[in-house]
C-alpha cells in the first residue's frame, strides 16, 4: 500500500500568490463598475427632476429632453429620437441597459403614457425622480452598514499575516508550513475563502444599486 505525499514547491506558492492578486484585482474591477453604476443612478435621478423643471416652464419634451442629452451624452440616442420624431420609449430602454440607468425605464414608461395622454409628463418625471431619491438613499443606509462589515473582512484578512510577522520577529519560521502540502492546501483554502467572503459583501452592496 503506497501513500502519494504532495510537496509543494516555491512555484506552488507564488502560483497562489499570483491567485491571490488575481482575485484582489477583479474585485477592485467589480467595486470600480459598481462606483460608476451609482454615479449613472444619481445622474439619471437628476437629469428626472432636471426635465420636470424644464417641462413646468413651459419647454416641449423634445427641447428638454436634448438639453438633457447635452447634459449628459449618454442620453443622445434618446434625444436624437424625439428630435427626430421617432420612437423616444424605445431609446430611452436602449439607454437603461447601462449599468445604474435602470431608472430610465420608468421614464419610458411615463414619456409613452403621456404621448397618449397628452399631458402629465411633467408630473410623472417628478414621481420618478422622487422614487430614484428614495432609491439612492436606501443604497446609502446598505453601505453604511456594510462599510462595518467589509472593515471586519480586511482586520481578520490581515491577522494571519501579522501572526507570520510576528512569529518570524521572535526567531522561528513560520513560513515553511506552506511548504508542506497541508500547509499549502490550508495556503489556498484560506485565500478563497478570504475572496468568497470579500465577493459576497460586494454582492449584497451591488443587489441594491442593479434592482
Amino acid at each position: 500500500m503506497f501513500a502519494l505525499v504532495f510537496v509543494p514547491g516555491h512555484g506552488f506558492l507564488l502560483a497562489i500568490g499570483a491567485f491571490a492578486m488575481g482575485g484582489v484585482g477583479w474585485l477592485a474591477a467589480a467595486r470600480r463598475a459598481l462606483a460608476r453604476a451609482r454615479a449613472t443612478s444619481r445622474t439619471v435621478q437628476l437629469v428626472c427632476a432636471e426635465l420636470a423643471d424644464d417641462l413646468r416652464v413651459g419647454r416641449t419634451p423634445e427641447d428638454a429632453l436634448a438639453a438633457a442629452g447635452r447634459r449628459w451624452p449618454e442620453l443622445g440616442p434618446a434625444a436624437t429620437a424625439a428630435l427626430m420624431h421617432h420612437d423616444v420609449p424605445r431609446a430611452l430602454h436602449e439607454v437603461s441597459r447601462l449599468p445604474g440607468a435602470e431608472g430610465l425605464r420608468d421614464v419610458a414608461v411615463a414619456w409613452q403614457i403621456s404621448a397618449r395622454a397628452g399631458s402629465g409628463l411633467a408630473e410623472a418625471l417628478e414621481r420618478v425622480s422622487q422614487l430614484l431619491a428614495v432609491r439612492e438613499r436606501r443604497v446609502r443606509l446598505i453601505e453604511s452598514e456594510l462599510a462595518a462589515a467589509r472593515a471586519t473582512a480586511m482586520v481578520v484578512s490581515g491577522l494571519p499575516v501579522l501572526v507570520l510577522g510576528m512569529g518570524s520577529g521572535l526567531g522561528t519560521n513560520p513560513w515553511s508550513f506552506f511548504l508542506s502540502g497541508i500547509g499549502a492546501g490550508t495556503l489556498f483554502v484560506g485565500v478563497v475563502l478570504m475572496l468568497a467572503g470579500w465577493a459576497w459583501i460586494d454582492r449584497l452592496g451591488s443587489r441594491e444599486v442593479s434592482r
